[in-house]
């Protein structure tokens, strides 16, 4: 099963679970990526 698990696609699996595409995935893990880069950087972010 360890070989399965390697073959793990988890933004399929998240995409499925919220019932969203892969681009929109990608989307959101850019844009979450961004936050917390900018956060990181002293950038305020008003939505939390």
């Amino acid at each position: 099963w360890r070989n399965g698990m390697k073959r793990y696609n988890w933004r399929e699996k998240v995409g499925d679970f919220w019932g969203i595409t892969g681009g929109d995935v990608n989307k959101v893990v850019g844009g979450a990526l961004k936050e917390m880069c900018d956060s990181l950087n002293g950038v305020a972010v008003t939505n939390v």
